[in-house]
């Protein structure tokens, strides 16, 4: 997957649930934390370590992440083809 378009991506989905910049700075964040490098790609367990991230700070993003995550895992009613 490209990395940057997957990271934007999230970014998006979770403006949904809280402003466009905490948004950006929580994926900006966690792609620190959970140690994606400077490749133009993302692995499915990157991708997993990212949601997990994002899910730890609580709230509306993890509750985003969340929903991301349940999408990814069963393919229900969530903008899978947005994301990948």
């Amino acid at each position: 997957m490209d990395k940057a378009e997957t990271l934007q991506h999230i970014s998006t989905v979770l403006s949904g649930a809280v402003s466009t910049e905490r948004a950006e700075r929580a994926v900006e964040r966690a792609a620190r934390i959970a140690g994606l490098g400077g490749a133009d790609t993302i692995e499915e367990k990157e991708l997993t370590r990212l949601l997990a991230v994002l899910a730890a700070e609580g709230g509306k993003i993890q509750q985003a992440a969340e929903r991301i995550a349940s999408w990814r895992s069963d393919g229900s009613d969530g903008p899978s083809d947005l994301l990948w």
